[in-house]
């Protein structure tokens, strides 16, 4: 038995520890499991722990770059069969050529494995090994930066998290127009390393007049207490400004109806509109 380690010291896993036929490999977080462990046996098959009867199945026996690699009943097809080349390649028999692949060279978990042509990339390179990778540790602090146009004026918004859970903020607001002002609105969200949102600061509100008229760049320091239990999932982040928002309505709501909303598919919508996702690890 060992675990397949690949790209960014992830594992070949079955999809979700579902033992059927036709269930997805993909490339996850170490943890361990069966569906996680493998024999390369002697006449090629690399057969599944979680059912020895299974194994990596190339599906329909096809050849086609970005073919899915799946579960499937041992049969003896040569879409079973592989071969771990010195360089740690694992090899088709089907087309000597082809070799397991971490689609689009994407680190992610949940990650599709797939046929592709032999290149000898990173996200082509495997290693058997008996015992679990460590897991990727962050490193503390984490710091995001983010700078928008919003509504004919500018909103700059730099965090530091700790280890300890405290996030640090300072936002900037200021407007390059003369006699018209705007508000807008910001919030931090953490995210896990397939951009779920774990987390969001409560949104903040700030407002600035016209540069003939008032006050036209402010600076307001707040920070956040994150919980504890959040700290080591997080993966990434995503810094949200916009004028008068949806998530604004949110503001005087419970922290889970407003987390509810933006795993929602009208929140996920908005943060791919107004804001990048930051993947750390």
């Amino acid at each position: 038995m060992a675990f397949i380690i690949g790209l960014g010291n992830k594992c070949l896993d079955i999809e979700g520890g579902v033992d059927a036929n036709g269930t997805p490999i993909i490339l996850f977080d170490p943890h361990g499991g069966k569906n996680q462990q493998w024999t390369l046996t002697p006449d090629g098959f690399i057969v599944s722990t979680l059912n020895p009867g299974r194994c990596l199945d190339i599906e329909g026996g096809k050849t086609d770059n970005g073919t899915p690699i799946l579960l499937f009943d041992k049969h003896g097809g040569a879409n079973q069969k592989w071969s771990l080349t010195p360089e740690g390649l694992i090899i088709s028999a089907l087309d000597q050529n082809k070799c397991l692949d971490v689609k689009g060279g994407t680190a992610t978990d949940k990650t599709p494995i797939v046929l592709f042509d032999k290149h000898g990339g990173a996200n082509q390179k495997w290693r058997l090994s008996d015992t679990l990778p460590p897991k990727p540790s962050l490193s503390f602090p984490i710091k995001g930066s983010r700078h928008d146009d919003v509504a004919g004026g500018h909103m700059q918004t730099d965090f530091t998290l700790d280890a300890g859970g405290t996030l640090s903020a300072v936002t900037r607001t200021w407007t390059n127009v003369k006699l018209k002002g705007f508000t807008g609105s910001v919030t931090v969200v953490l995210t896990d390393g397939n951009k779920k949102p774990l987390w969001a600061s409560p949104p903040r509100k700030y407002g600035v007049d016209g540069e003939l008229v008032g006050d036209d760049d402010r600076h307001d320091n707040w920070s956040e207490t994150v919980p504890s239990g959040i700290i080591n999932q997080v993966r990434g982040y995503a810094i949200l400004q916009q004028h008068d928002p949806k998530w604004l309505s949110l503001a005087g709501k419970r922290a889970e109806q407003f987390l509810d909303w933006l795993n929602s598919d009208e929140g996920k919508a908005t943060i791919a509109t107004v804001a990048t996702i930051a993947v750390m690890l």
